[in-house]
């Protein structure tokens, strides 16, 4: 009976007492254990989670976006606030509960330099006291110890310890230049603006701070994932992607303006995924135009002649390429706005910048009768491939007539007139 009574007092000592008679049995028995003082005020463990200074307070209930606290230690990215919501039981009328907040340094020791501070938890939703770190408008610069104080009770220390934030960087970028233009493949590194000729082949080699689930490029920053990011293992630190420079459809500038990452931090514990990140910098794109060649008819000078049918009529054409180079010069006709007929290639020896070339019309060898009327340009093709840049000279007129007198041969390009045959420069 004695033994039972006992049992009983201590039974209701613990139901209706403000403090746990187990908890201070506990530290009695086991001073090493780590037990928490009993208080009549209790503190439910705190939930942490982050948000960006100025989103809305509701960001931080979002997905993704728990902090997890492992050991007591929580890892945070610089620049984020941490949010922390508790639930507390047993507070008397007026008591108004603190976050206590001592800086540490980046070793986790305990700042001496500057001072700690306390931030009043306000009644949230759900009956949670809830308080925002450092403040409602900056984020967090450098570790902290976080207790929360209420009534008789404190939490468990809680160690916030930050990490930078990350980030995926061009480590470099290698053009591929297309083969018409005869220049040799080119690395430039840590340098994320591109400009390259349209068709170039362009490698970007990216460098994270973290490792990475994925990553992607974005190309013209409108927040699709154009162009995925192979990932080097098992680090997964490195990534690489490689798209073409392509102009837009009127050929008025490129294709896209600028880029940008798009990226997925690996999780830190099994089973825990990152939210995706998208880059703050912008890269430019230059996307440079093959240029188109230009041509000209210097012989004969007049636009419209008029010659007898069997002549020989000498022609000499003048084309030039300012980039890459000619690949084709030739001269069409047509008889009174019909089909057109084209010459033979007068380009010879392969591609050149500038090139002076001559072709021998004879009006009946083409059809054209005294009375008739034999139309003629010059046409000139670069080397750009699939679609070359093609330009012709305005249609001219030979007006046959059998009482013309036969027109004369031009005299041969000289070895010093300007214009002579040129290789292309690249």
């Amino acid at each position: 009976w004695s033994v039972a009574a006992l049992v009983a007092r201590v039974c209701l000592f613990e139901l209706f007492a403000p403090k746990s008679f187990m908890v201070s049995a506990a530290r009695l028995l086991a001073p090493w254990s780590g037990f928490a003082p009993p208080a009549r005020v209790s503190i439910v463990a705190p939930r942490l989670a982050w948000r960006m200074p100025g989103e809305e307070p509701s960001a931080s209930d979002a997905p993704g976006r728990s902090v997890e606290l492992v050991g007591g230690v929580a890892q945070l990215d610089r620049g984020r606030q941490l949010v922390v919501s508790a639930r507390i039981d047993g507070l008397d009328v007026g008591e108004k509960p603190e976050l206590l907040v001592r800086p540490l340094r980046d070793d986790g020791g305990v700042d001496p330099v500057a001072a700690p501070w306390t931030l009043p938890l306000a009644a949230g939703a759900g009956g949670l006291r809830t308080v925002i770190v450092p403040d409602g408008e900056r984020g967090l610069d450098q570790p902290l110890e976080l207790t929360i104080a209420a009534g008789d009770a404190r939490s468990e220390r809680i160690r916030v310890m930050l990490s930078d934030a990350p980030a995926l960087v061009v480590r470099e970028v290698r053009y591929r230049y297309p083969e018409h233009t005869g220049r040799a493949e080119e690395a430039l590194p840590w340098q994320g603006d591109i400009r390259a000729v349209e068709g170039t082949r362009v490698t970007l080699g990216a460098e994270a701070n973290r490792p990475l689930e994925t990553a992607a490029i974005d190309l013209g920053c409108d927040g699709r994932r154009d162009v995925s990011l192979a990932l080097e293992r098992p680090e997964q630190t490195r990534a690489t992607g490689t798209f073409t420079l392509k102009l837009n459809a009127d050929r008025s500038g490129p294709e896209f303006s600028a880029y940008r990452f798009v990226y997925r931090p690996r999780g830190g514990a099994a089973g825990r995924s990152e939210a995706d990140v998208i880059g703050s910098l912008e890269h430019r794109i230059e996307v440079v135009p093959d240029l188109a060649p230009e041509v000209t008819i210097e012989v004969p000078e007049a636009k419209v002649l008029k010659v007898p049918p069997g002549a020989p009529v000498p022609v000499r054409v003048r084309a030039v390429d300012p980039d890459f180079g000619l690949a084709s010069v030739r001269v069409e006709t047509r008889l009174a706005a019909g089909a057109v007929r084209s010459g033979g290639e007068l380009l010879v020896g392969g591609p050149r910048n500038a090139a002076s070339v001559a072709e021998t019309l004879v009006p009946e060898a083409l059809g054209a009768k005294p009375g008739s009327v034999l139309e003629y340009r010059a046409v000139a093709a670069d080397t750009r491939p699939e679609k070359p840049n093609e330009v012709a000279s305005e249609w001219r007129q030979l007006q046959i007539d059998a009482s013309a007198p036969p027109q004369e041969p031009p005299p041969p390009v000289g070895d010093g007139e300007r214009g002579q045959d040129e290789p292309p420069e690249g």
